[in-house]
């Protein structure tokens, strides 16, 4: 699937008034605003991981091999791709899927991609210089595209590369902002923006610029959005892929191949993991001071993912929305066994609210089975696979104790 980063901070005057409005869009970003996330390192320490490139279940980058937007922009004119159309797909289903576009090399007559909108967009050549948001950057950087500036959040209050920006060399890219919802228009002409990668939470634009950002946008640079709501994390990874190899991309790559190899040996782990303990329940959620908001597992691609694989997990009464808000007096209102809380910067830590008597009764607190949740990752199988690994590794040992 977060309009001001930091929107959960902001003054509501009342509970319900901040979860109507803390919507998919919101939180996926929230976080942010505050401090994102933890670094690359800590991901992969929190989730088992290792640092030894060499290692097979660690995330790689995207082989040598494969060819790069900007590699391609080196041989390429510089006038930009034109004649950029994007064509809503009218006798498409509701639930089109992006379609793998024909490359110009292939087809000889344009660049043409259908996205997670169903919107088809058509350039007279294969665009070169892209501009992405930040997850959508380093989604795309891993699979071998390199993008020639960034929006959104890229580094945490510590100046570490955020979580979200994955391996992504930010010395190396332009950054157009890194305030969530803005972009710096001038710098995007200057840099002869071809295309715009985002995500797209359900509202059919970009999730990760404001109304106000887009109308300043150029018409005649296209956007191409991943459909992030109501989808599987797999759902959204293989678009992903078809948005990379669209730009040039070799899918096939050795490196991207044992990534999928070891992708899908992962997911049978973590679904074997499920399985093993049946009557494990589980919740996912994001702590502030005012209480805990519980996510509804339809929302979020990995949770929904999670649901698939035979997770038991917390659904609140209201499911078109992400969230409902429990205070700290009402945290007690869902008793499971395992309970993921948001591991972005900015949150609450459990050490943080250890002193209020409900949650610490908690069933799932009393048996020390509180873990991270880790959603907001560059959607690469690689990378996704060391949070699957890590919940794996929960599962484990968690007892049903609820």
């Amino acid at each position: 699937m977060t309009t001001g980063r930091d929107q959960q901070s902001a003054n509501d005057n009342t509970a319900t008034e901040r979860t109507a409005r803390f919507n998919r869009r919101r939180l996926l970003l929230a976080g942010a605003g505050i401090g994102v996330g933890l670094s690359a390192s800590a991901l992969l320490a929190a989730c088992g991981g290792d640092d030894d490139d060499d290692d097979a279940s660690t995330p790689t980058t995207g082989a040598a091999s494969v060819p790069t937007a900007a590699d391609t922009a080196a041989t390429a004119s510089d006038a930009p791709a034109t004649a950029a159309v994007e064509t809503p797909a009218s006798a498409a289903s509701p639930d089109a899927k992006p379609t793998e576009a024909a490359s110009p090399a292939a087809s000889g007559s344009g660049w043409t991609f259908t996205d997670g909108r169903g919107i088809t967009v058509e350039l007279d050549r294969m665009p070169t210089k892209i501009i992405a948001e930040v997850t959508s950057a380093a989604t795309l950087w891993g699979l071998g595209i390199r993008p020639v500036g960034i929006y959104g959040v890229q580094r945490d209050e510590s100046g570490a590369p955020a979580i979200q920006a994955g391996d992504l060399d930010l010395d190396s890219i332009t950054s157009l902002g890194e305030e969530w919802g803005v972009i710096d228009v001038e710098a995007l002409l200057a840099l002869g923006a071809e295309l715009i990668v985002d995500q797209d939470w359900g509202e059919g634009i970009p999730s990760g610029l404001t109304p106000e950002a887009l109308a300043l946008l150029p018409p005649g640079i296209p956007s191409c959005c991943i459909n992030v709501k109501h989808v599987s994390i797999v759902e959204v990874i293989e678009q992903y892929e078809a948005v990379a190899e669209a730009l040039g991309a070799d899918m096939e790559a050795p490196e991207l191949v044992a990534a999928r190899d070891s992708f899908d040996a992962s997911v049978a782990n973590l679904q074997a993991a499920f399985a093993a303990r049946p009557g494990v329940s589980a919740l996912f959620g994001s702590a502030l001071t005012e209480g805990l908001y519980v996510a509804h597992p339809d929302e979020s691609s990995d949770t929904r993912f999670y649901k698939e694989l035979g997770l038991d997990i917390v659904e609140h009464p209201v499911p078109e929305d992400f969230w409902e808000l429990l205070s700290w007096e009402q945290v007690n209102k869902y008793p499971v066994d395992v309970i993921f809380l948001d591991a972005r910067a900015g949150y609450e830590r459990p050490e943080e609210f250890a002193e209020i008597g409900t949650w610490e009764q908690l069933p799932a607190v009393v048996a020390d089975q509180v873990a991270p949740w880790y959603f907001d990752v560059p959607y690469t199988r690689a990378r996704v696979q060391l949070i699957f690994d890590g919940m794996a590794e929960v599962f484990a040992t968690a007892e049903d104790v609820s």
